[in-house]
């Protein structure tokens, strides 16, 4: 798995930005599993 560092200034920009339909805040409790589950209706979403 690629592993990319970002700076503590983009993080703060990627935990204050609003959700849309391109951006999407998850939670660390959810699991692999929920993750793929989701990423996966995405995927095959029009």
């Amino acid at each position: 798995m690629k592993v990319k560092a970002i700076s503590k200034e983009d993080a703060l920009i990627l935990a204050q930005r609003d959700e849309s339909h391109f951006f999407d805040h998850k939670a660390l409790q959810v699991s692999g599993q929920k993750i793929q589950k989701i990423s996966t209706a995405f995927a095959n979403a029009d």
